[in-house]
């Protein structure tokens, strides 16, 4: 089972009414609520952890997680309101304007939280639920029980999501950062998230620093350049297929359900499993979540993929799993380590 731990919230997105005026569009939202949405609908038995509103907006998370065929018995149904998220679009990318004070996520426990599941391989948690507490210290502490346990180990993945806008102190925000970090197996993050964490620093930069601290995979997407994935013995980049994009709410969240569906399915459930995968495996599996990302992209709002809308669209996978712009960094990685001797 893959456990995604993290807020629930809603997305008011932008619209037009009868009349033609601005207005807003209620939708699912919150970045982990969105993978678990997304690995549900790929078909991989997943749970959701988190706070969610007894309100009539945390009727419809819990109606959309059980729609998409993802274990609610995690759920901690809690009575404040639930977290809303103000989008607005320029050139198909979002900006945000977040409402969370108080609100069902921000307040999450450890004695709120469910027991971990024993036959758990997998938890991802991270995004905005970092720049609050009690949330963020309860989540960081999550990870790390599970990531040190003796008795049922569970793999970590970690997706920061940065939003500097919401956290009220970025100190704090970026040791919250650090720590989620630290504990992690695989790392996601978008080229902004890395330009914002660390200013000049480069993917594989920055992936060498992440796998001396202990992370196996470390990835960067690009959006429409593609995604560039590193570990000890390799780094290569795959692009992105090439469909009409109608806005990019979402991408991140499809590639990380994408890439964690595709690990899942190879049977990566351990440290040492994903630490020696070969590199045909990994191609593999970022292909495939280029290409859930792909098919978010092509629709209005973060709308995750079913397994049958993939399989109904060969020619994207094929494009990102075969295309024959492929980068290898290897040999650059390579060229780095004698430089560095």
């Amino acid at each position: 089972m893959i456990v995604v731990a993290g807020e629930a919230l809603i997305d008011l997105l932008p619209t037009a009414d009868r009349d033609g005026q601005p207005a807003l569009r209620p939708a699912i939202g919150g970045s982990p609520l969105n993978v678990a949405l997304g690995l549900g609908r790929l078909g991989r038995r997943t749970a959701f952890l988190g706070a969610v509103s007894t309100d009539a907006f945390g009727a419809q998370i819990m109606a959309a997680l059980q729609d998409s065929r993802v274990d609610t018995a995690l759920v901690m149904r809690v009575a404040r309101p639930t977290p809303l998220a103000v989008a607005s679009l320029s050139g198909g990318e979002a900006r945000y304007a977040f409402y969370d004070a108080g609100t069902a996520s921000r307040g999450m426990t450890l004695r709120e939280l469910a027991p971990h599941p024993v036959d758990a391989t997998w938890l991802h948690f991270g995004s905005i639920a970092l720049a609050a507490e009690p949330a963020a210290s309860t989540l960081i502490a999550r990870a790390k029980t599970v990531a040190r346990s003796t008795q049922s180990p569970c793999l970590v993945s970690y997706d920061p999501n940065v939003r500097p806008d919401f956290a009220t102190d970025e100190a704090p925000y970026r040791r919250n950062l650090d720590q989620a970090m630290e504990v992690a197996d695989l790392i996601k993050l978008s080229h902004a998230d890395l330009a914002w964490m660390r200013p000049g620093i480069t993917a594989d930069g920055f992936a060498r620093e992440q796998i001396v601290r202990g992370a196996s995979l470390v990835v960067v997407t690009r959006g429409n350049e593609g995604a560039e994935a590193f570990t000890r013995q390799h780094g290569f980049a795959v692009p992105a297929p090439q469909v009409e994009v109608a806005d990019t709410i979402g991408a991140g969240d499809a590639f990380m359900a994408g890439l964690l569906c595709a690990l899942d399915e190879a049977h990566v459930r351990t440290r040492t499993v994903l630490a020696a995968l070969p590199k045909k495996a990994l191609l593999d599996a970022i292909s495939f979540a280029a290409c859930v990302a792909a098919v978010t992209c092509s629709k209005q709002g973060a709308v995750m993929p079913w397994r049958e809308e993939l399989q109904a669209s060969p020619s994207a996978h094929a494009r990102a799993s075969g295309h024959p712009g492929q980068e290898s960094l290897d040999s650059r990685l390579r060229g780095n380590e004698r430089s560095e001797k």
